[in-house]
């Protein structure tokens, strides 16, 4: 029985791939057996269909930060971003990294080595490889040794770098969550000594929340190392020349700060009116509403027309801080939820831009008029959304239909022979 049954599977077999290849190649539905969603995917979405189409948004982070996944992520939806650095770090001087070597030559003096920030790790990561002549591997079982904390994403890049992975990341991916958890733990204690490796900040103030992380774990008794990791300072606004353009004739629908410090670099750079150095106004731990509104762009109805979006807890503070008002945020620094957030934000105000025109148009023309342009947008917008109508004979080659019947077929013809014999 299983002999005859056989011929018939590998029939089967070769009908169901058939059958896969034809539901896909004529757009009836993804393959069968994939975990792709029906309806089109992105890839084959025309630019002008995806949900950021063309919006331009400038990611204010460091390249060989998260700010170039987060750009890809932002590609793929349809913007076209851009990043343009508004803080830039430097190594320090030969000289300015003797504590920071020193403390690598003992780190088994630590209780724990805090690397709170992406060049926290890479300082670590140059200057171990300088002190123990390139050795790889001999930096491996050093580190191999310590007891690392990290914040987020920092977790992968310690992997990279340093070759071993991170003991201590808090799910609260912020500097006050790593000092909670470093105090739960008990590695924040009276007596506990903790190495903190972190950026100089020169012509900018220290971001309050890296004042609050050092007073909260000084607050638990613990015997605080502090060591430079790099030089942080505005970036010259010759460096960004174009960026600064868009933003001051409006020419950018979105800015998205990825730390704090940028918060206050933008500020800088806005004000500096072209002054090579954007430095001058730095150092300040906060600015009013007032300001921040006189150096964005306005819209039509006087109001800044620069959305605002924060990639992480920290950026998200201090813009608060700042007194910007926030569109779009992801308190957990995930590039896909601030996509979201994102596209949430300008289809809010593409629909208040929307209603807003409507009444205009109805206090003009009319009721009926301003109807009949209302539902004209709106029915351009439906069409412009939902992919195109399948043909009346597609849905015979779904990716549900041929496997369903081929199984009824089979299960038939086992009933038959089992009924013969």
């Amino acid at each position: 029985m299983l002999a005859r049954s056989a011929p018939l599977a590998v029939v089967a077999a070769l009908f169901v791939s058939c059958a896969r290849s034809a539901a896909t190649v004529l757009g009836a539905g993804p393959p069968f057996g994939s975990g792709a969603s029906s309806g089109p995917v992105l890839a084959q979405m025309p630019s002008r269909m995806l949900p950021l189409a063309t919006k331009r948004i400038i990611i204010t982070g460091d390249r060989s930060s998260a700010s170039p996944r987060l750009a890809a992520r932002l590609a793929e939806r349809g913007a076209r971003p851009m990043i343009a650095p508004t803080i830039q770090f430097e190594p320090c001087a030969e000289s300015g990294f003797g504590p920071l070597d020193e403390a690598l030559t003992r780190l088994n003096d630590f209780d724990v080595v805090c690397l709170p920030f992406a060049d926290s790790v890479r300082a670590v990561h140059d200057r171990s490889m300088a002190l123990l002549g390139f050795n790889s591997q001999m930096m491996k079982n050093i580190m191999s040794s310590a007891r690392i904390a990290v914040i987020g994403q920092d977790a992968l890049l310690v992997k990279e770098l340093l070759g071993v992975p991170a003991d201590i990341m808090p799910a609260d991916q912020t500097l006050a969550g790593l000092a909670s958890l470093l105090e739960s733990l008990s590695l924040a204690r009276p007596g506990a000594r903790i190495l903190v490796v972190l950026p100089v900040f020169v012509g900018l103030a220290k971001p309050p929340a890296l004042a609050a992380f050092e007073q909260q774990l000084e607050a638990t008794g613990a015997s605080i190392t502090r060591v430079p990791a790099c030089i942080a300072s505005p970036t010259p606004s010759a460096s960004l020349e174009i960026e600064l353009e868009m933003l001051r004739t409006g020419a950018c629908d979105c800015v998205v700060f990825t730390s704090a410090p940028e918060v206050e670099g933008l500020h800088n750079l806005l004000s500096a009116a072209g002054d090579a150095d954007a430095g001058a106004s730095g150092g300040r731990a906060g600015v009013s509403a007032v300001e921040w509104s006189a150096l964005l762009p306005k819209g039509e109805d006087g109001l800044p027309s620069l959305s605002i979006a924060c990639h992480g807890a920290e950026a998200l503070a201090a813009a608060e801080l700042w007194g910007l008002s926030v569109d779009a945020a992801s308190a957990l620094g995930v590039a896909d939820e601030l996509v979201c957030s994102l596209e949430e934000a300008f289809a809010s105000k593409q629909a208040a831009a929307g209603a807003g025109s409507s009444c205009d148009l109805q206090a003009t023309t009319g009721p009926s008029r301003a109807a009949t342009a209302s539902e004209a947008c709106q029915h351009d917008r439906l069409v412009e959304r939902a992919p195109p109508a399948p043909a009346a004979w597609q849905p015979m080659l779904g990716w549900t239909f041929w496997p369903s019947w081929l199984l009824g077929l089979c299960i038939a013809y086992e009933a038959q022979q089992a009924h013969w014999h």
